[in-house]
C-alpha cells in the first residue's frame, strides 16, 4: 500500500528579547531619549523524516533550519605534488591554485555523498539589535537609529533547491557573462600571490571543482548599521508669529548610511538573505524637508 503522511517535523526553539529606554530632560532643557532592543533565537531539528546517516556530519538532527550542508575547505592547492599527494573530487581536474577539501570520512577520495556535511551557521542570524536615540535643545533635534545582526553565515557561492550548487559572479570571473568584480581579480591566486583569498582565475575552468558550497565560501553575515538618521532644527516660534507661521521646521535625513560588514566589499547587502537569487539591494537616501504650519 502507499505510505501514509504524518508530521514527524520537530523543531525546537528558544530565545528571548528585551528592551531598554532611558529618558530625562535636563536643567538646561535638553531632552534625550535612549532606546535599547535585543532579540536572541535560536533553533535546533529535533527530528525529520530523514534515515540516520553513517556520518554524523550528515545528520540533520542537531542542526539549525538552514544551515549550509557542503564541504570543509583546507585552502588552495600550492603545487602539484601536493595535488599528487591529497585526495581530490573523482573525475574533477584540479589545478594548482585550486580549493583543496577535507577528506571527512578518510576514505581517499573527495565524495560528494560521504565528504559534504553541516557546516557553518544559518543563513538566518542569531542576535538582531537596534539602538536608538533622539533628542532637543533649543529647537535643535536629532535622532539615529543602529541596526545589528549576529551569528549567520552568506555563502558566495550558488545554492539552489535540491542541493545543486553552482558559481556566482562573486566566484567566477564573468560568469554567464556578467562583470568580473574587481576584488575577484586582484585577490586571486597567482604565483606571486600564493596567499590569495579566491582561487586561480579561469575563464573556462578545467572542472566544476571550485563551484561546490564549502566553508571556503562562506562568509560571516554579522553586520553594524547606521540604518537612520535625522537633524532638524525648529525655528523659535516668537519669530515666526510675526510672519503668520505657526511652526516651521527644516531637515535633513538620511537612510542607510553607514555600515560594517565582512560582505561590503563583496557587494553584498548584509540583510539580504544569500546570493543565490535576485535581491534589490536597500538604496542610500538622502533627503532635505521643511515643515511648514500656518
Amino acid at each position: 500500500g502507499n505510505t501514509p503522511w504524518a508530521n514527524l517535523g520537530i523543531v525546537k526553539n528558544q530565545g528571548f528579547d528585551g528592551m531598554i529606554e532611558v529618558s530625562h530632560t535636563t536643567s538646561y532643557g535638553l531632552y534625550f531619549a535612549l532606546r535599547g532592543n535585543v532579540t536572541f533565537a535560536r533553533n535546533k531539528i529535533i527530528e525529520d523524516d530523514t534515515a540516520e546517516a553513517l556520518w554524523s556530519y550528515q545528520n540533520t538532527r542537531g542542526t539549525r533550519v538552514g544551515q549550509p550542508f557542503g564541504y570543509v575547505a583546507l585552502g588552495l592547492f600550492q603545487s602539484q605534488e601536493e595535488i599528487d599527494n591529497s585526495p581530490t573530487i573523482v573525475g574533477k581536474a584540479v589545478r594548482v591554485g585550486d580549493i583543496k577539501y577535507v577528506d571527512r570520512n578518510g576514505d581517499g577520495v573527495i565524495s560528494y555523498e560521504q565528504d559534504r556535511g553541516y557546516v557553518g551557521a544559518a543563513a538566518y542570524p542569531k542576535f538582531v539589535g537596534g539602538l536608538s536615540f533622539s533628542g532637543d535643545w533649543k529647537g535643535i533635534d536629532l535622532s539615529f537609529l543602529f541596526q545589528a545582526g549576529l551569528g549567520r553565515d552568506v555563502a558566495l557561492t550558488g545554492v539552489y533547491s535540491g542541493g545543486i550548487m553552482d558559481n556566482t559572479q562573486m566566484t567566477k570571473p564573468f560568469y554567464h557573462g556578467g562583470n568580473s568584480p574587481k576584488y575577484l581579480v586582484e585577490n586571486s591566486w597567482r604565483e606571486d600571490n600564493t596567499n590569495a583569498e579566491f582561487p586561480r582565475l579561469s575563464i573556462v575552468q578545467a572542472s566544476s571543482n571550485n563551484a561546490y558550497s564549502s566553508t571556503f565560501w562562506y562568509r560571516s553575515g554579522d553586520y553594524l548599521r547606521l540604518k537612520n538618521l535625522q537633524i532638524g532644527y525648529t525655528f523659535p516660534q516668537k519669530w515666526m508669529s510675526r510672519i503668520g507661521i505657526d511652526r516651521l521646521r527644516i531637515y535633513f535625513e538620511g537612510q542607510n548610511l553607514w555600515t560594517v560588514s565582512e560582505l561590503t566589499k563583496f557587494n553584498i547587502d548584509p540583510e539580504q538573505p544569500g546570493v543565490s537569487n535576485g535581491y534589490y539591494p536597500q538604496q542610500r537616501i538622502f533627503s532635505f524637508g521643511v515643515n511648514l504650519a500656518f
